[in-house]
């Protein structure tokens, strides 16, 4: 009969015990060590993803983030490890470049973009359980970083004229009776507007969402995803192209209104989920072209250019030891990783020192205290808030004579009223005034509540118009619309100078427009436009500059037309009207609060 020694089994237990230990502990180290480096980038980044919320189109950073913990979760290998390789040290080096500039500008849009590289150093120092590298495990963060320079309002006034000019055309095949003129769908009995959220602005970042999504899950090779992202261009065209035309068909045919209401909302849903069927359909079509092509014979075996091919395209080919090609099992660790763990092992080590752990602690607290207090001082329109889209609440209810007394060069003709994008051509919200310029037409244009400065200039393009030049005008002197300068007397008589743009635009070389326009914060400050069209300024400005004080703001304007170049002198007096009726908005607004 066995006997236990007893001696023997606790021996075993205390070996066992400390295995654990030593497995376990090197793993705690490095999940306090990947947590406690977030901890600068959250402030920041909550206050980023908050008003990043406000855009329609960019409402699916939730599953993003949630895409990339659940794929993180299911294929890293543990334990945990401190970063490796070249990549995953550079790409720390960018996140914490990136935050202290951050603090530096007040942007959380840049703390967004360092966050991104913080996972990419996590993800390219990890090792898979299957194998491999785990940097597209990253990729699904990509499309929530929002394009810089206004380049998504730019993707809106593109996608509205594509869409318009395909519908036109399709309707055409349809031998439905419209015209269309710039960005209306003009049918028998009513007016299609193709109104921003018809233009597929939102579908074509969630598709693009969409396919970051399939690189990173199927572990597609990440030279493709240029192709995939054209792919979602395209097929967030043909979903809108789509929906517009049954919004027309329905009218035209069956007198049935799919243009709003709860109707518009669901036919979105459904040409965006035709939309996504067809692009799982190319990701198939992808798989079943580029493939690894097998050697039928001693020949094809050693011929360099199927070598070629079938590394590009799959990821799993690898050659054997014999110097003949075919598939292998991937490595549990890269030995790339294997190699490189000298510094990530002594960093690990320096960890397990209190004083040293508690300093790094320190250090960490005091970045993140300072990300706190910068993420809360914060209220510069840009940093991933509207950016020229709207908000449905009303910031100023103006009368109908508020400008009558303010005027000397204009003459106010007509008021009408736009309520609940019953004109989406103005803005959700709208006040417009026709009146004339001596015998020319001119209108002036109160639209609200805009979330940051909208560039006008980019709504009288897609109309047809071509701008031939736009400045920016902070005191009279600046920005000369006379040939003579102003006498002391008639600078002393002006009314106080508001930051304003000025553009001239022209149409078929038989018009002039001229368009005077700005921007009002809901508290009655004039913003100072930026000084190119995209926000280039408003995305990199110092956070304590006085003017920017509120992220909402009403965008106003007047626009004239005339068959030939106006004088200097006209110029002049349309100016002086319009810094008078900026005044007058801006003082109603200020009593108002």
């Amino acid at each position: 009969m066995a006997t236990i020694d007893p001696s023997a089994a606790l021996d075993t237990e205390l070996l066992s015990d400390s295995t654990t230990y030593e497995t376990h502990r090197p793993n705690a180290v490095w999940i306090g060590f990947w947590a406690a480096l977030t901890l600068p980038f959250l402030p920041m980044l909550v206050s980023y993803l908050l008003n990043l919320w406000n855009l329609e189109h960019y409402r699916f950073f939730p599953f993003a983030l949630l895409a990339v913990a659940a794929i993180g979760y299911s294929r890293v290998q543990r334990p945990l490890h401190g970063p490796r390789g070249a990549l995953a040290w550079g790409a720390l080096a960018a996140a914490f470049v990136l935050a202290a500039a951050s603090f530096r500008l007040g942007s959380p849009w840049v703390s967004c973009i360092g966050f991104v590289f913080l996972v990419l150093a996590f993800f390219s120092s990890q090792s898979g359980l299957g194998g491999g590298r785990l940097i597209a495990v990253a990729v699904p963060l990509l499309p929530m970083v929002r394009l810089p320079l206004g380049m998504d309002q730019l993707v809106v006034i593109r996608l509205q004229s594509i869409t318009t000019s395909l519908s036109s055309v399709l309707l055409d095949v349809l031998s439905v009776a419209h015209a269309v003129q710039g960005n209306v769908i003009q049918l028998p009995n009513r007016e299609l507007f193709v109104a921003e959220a018809c233009s597929g602005i939102q579908s074509v970042f969630t598709l693009a969402f969409a396919a970051t999504l399939l690189v990173a899950y199927h572990r597609r090779r990440l030279w493709l995803l240029p192709m995939y992202v054209v792919a979602a261009v395209v097929l967030a065209i043909f979903g809108n192209v789509l929906r517009v035309t049954i919004v027309a068909v329905a009218e035209a045919w069956f007198v049935l209104d799919l243009a709003t209401g709860w109707p518009h909302t669901l036919l979105g849903y459904a040409t965006l989920g035709i939309a996504l069927l067809c692009f799982l359909s190319f990701d198939h079509l992808i798989v079943s072209l580029l493939h690894a092509a097998p050697a039928y014979d001693d020949e094809s075996t050693y011929n360099p250019l199927l070598r070629l091919w079938n590394v590009t395209v799959d990821r799993r080919y690898r050659f054997t030891a014999d110097d003949s090609v075919g598939y292998s099992s991937l490595p549990d660790e890269p030995a790339r990783l294997q190699q490189r763990v000298t510094l990530s092992d002594r960093v690990g080590s320096l960890l397990e020192n209190k004083r040293l752990r508690f300093a790094s602690a320190a250090v960490l607290l005091v970045l993140t205290g300072v990300s706190f207090a910068t993420a809360s001082s914060l209220t510069i329109p840009g940093y991933g808030d509207g950016g020229g889209f709207m908000a449905e609440h009303r910031i100023v209810e103006p009368s109908e004579d508020i400008f009558d007394a303010h005027l000397q060069t204009l003459e106010i003709l007509d008021h009408q009223q736009s309520r609940n994008n019953d004109n989406p051509q103005l803005g959700k919200n709208a006040d417009l005034w026709q009146a004339k310029l001596g015998d020319l037409p001119a209108q002036i244009v109160l639209s609200q509540t805009y979330l940051g400065w909208h560039e006008l200039c980019f709504c009288y393009e897609i109309d047809g118009w071509r701008v031939l030049n736009r400045e920016i005008a902070m005191q009279s002197s600046e920005l000369d619309l006379t040939s003579e300068q102003r006498s002391p007397e008639e600078a002393a008589d002006s009314p106080p100078w508001h930051p304003y743009a000025y553009a001239r635009l022209r149409k078929q070389a038989t018009y002039e427009g001229y368009l005077f326009y700005a921007g009002i914060f809901a508290d009655g400050e004039v913003m100072v436009p930026p000084p190119k069209p995209g926000m280039l300024g408003q995305r990199f400005t110092p956070a304590d500059q006085p003017e920017n004080t509120s992220d909402e703001m009403v965008m106003f304007q007047v626009w004239i037309t005339s068959p030939k170049k106006l004088s200097p002198e006209t110029l002049r007096g349309v100016q002086d009207d319009f810094q008078a009726m900026v005044a007058a908005l801006s003082s109603k607004m200020k009593e108002s609060r």
